[in-house]
């Protein structure tokens, strides 16, 4: 998938996550210095593409230990069968699943291993949005939505954890140390985000 907007155009995503996400217009939208103000073509084509379905094609199952988290924590499972979707959750989700088998590293976010938030953050730096190497961070971002109406690409957020929800009682993501990136049960009652 090509990014939305190419870093070459010299444009600030953050003014693109302002103006799709919090309904700002551009009048309100100002540049940093330096930077060119994003025009209306840009967002035409940015709403193209995130409309344009796409099939998330999912890895080979990873088998893991059990991941152990607070409380009783559910086995993983396997990756769910690929889904038409569209948008920018769902495009990161589709590059986090290149990241099956990569080993949890803590405080890191590269494809030589990832913590739970540097997945996140990682993946959606792939597909044109940067977040911060945060979970609490990225979690208070987007808007919070009800479970019943999520989607693969929405972020599973508990405090101080992330991944992305995947389809009922799935997510996907790096757990704890001691793992790979891959698929586990959503314990608890997390928040839902879609950014």
């Amino acid at each position: 998938m090509q990014k939305l907007i190419k870093t070459t155009e010299m444009v600030t995503i953050s003014l693109v996550a302002s103006v799709l996400f919090t309904g700002a217009t551009l009048a309100q939208a100002q540049p940093a210095h330096g930077e060119e103000i994003i025009t209306s073509e840009h967002l035409a084509l940015a709403r193209e593409e995130l409309e344009q379905p796409e099939v998330i094609v999912a890895p080979e199952p990873v088998v893991e230990a059990p991941v152990s988290e607070p409380a009783a924590a559910a086995p993983p499972v396997a990756v769910p069968a690929p889904v038409p979707v569209s948008g920018l959750g769902s495009a990161a989700l589709n590059v986090a699943y290149g990241f099956a088998g990569v080993p949890y590293v803590a405080n890191a976010a590269s494809p030589a291993g990832f913590d739970c938030s540097g997945l996140v953050s990682y993946a959606f730096a792939q597909v044109g949005l940067p977040l911060p190497h945060n979970a609490n961070a990225i979690g208070s971002m987007g808007t919070v939505i009800n479970p019943a109406d999520a989607q693969p690409g929405d972020l599973v957020v508990y405090s101080g954890h992330i991944e992305f929800w995947v389809s009922p009682g799935v997510m996907f993501g790096a757990a704890v140390p001691g793992t790979v990136v891959g698929t586990h049960n959503i314990w608890g009652n997390p928040t839902i985000v879609r950014l």
